[in-house]
């Protein structure tokens, strides 16, 4: 894809850098806080940046001690970005 080889794990590491896929219905850890969707979902990439991260959560203002299933439909969606 893109020239990369998905099943090499650096070339893997480099698509995923340039590929997103967000689905409308995807499901969240609803009973997780926006703080722990992120902490769980940064420990698959080891590269995380966290200055991105901070950037993204001001830009999207996402309260951090929130349940991820009581957040609105557009803030759930934002913490998909993350």
């Amino acid at each position: 894809m893109l020239g990369k080889r998905i099943n090499d794990p650096t070339e893997g590491v480099e698509l995923r850098r340039k590929v997103a896929y967000v689905s409308e219905n995807k499901r969240l850890y609803d009973y997780m806080t926006v703080e722990q969707v992120i902490s769980f979902t940064k420990s698959f990439y080891p590269d995380w940046r966290p200055e991105v991260e901070r950037k993204l959560l001001s830009d999207f203002n996402l309260p951090l001690t929130e349940k991820s299933g009581r957040c609105q439909k557009g803030r759930r969606r934002s913490l998909r970005f993350c």
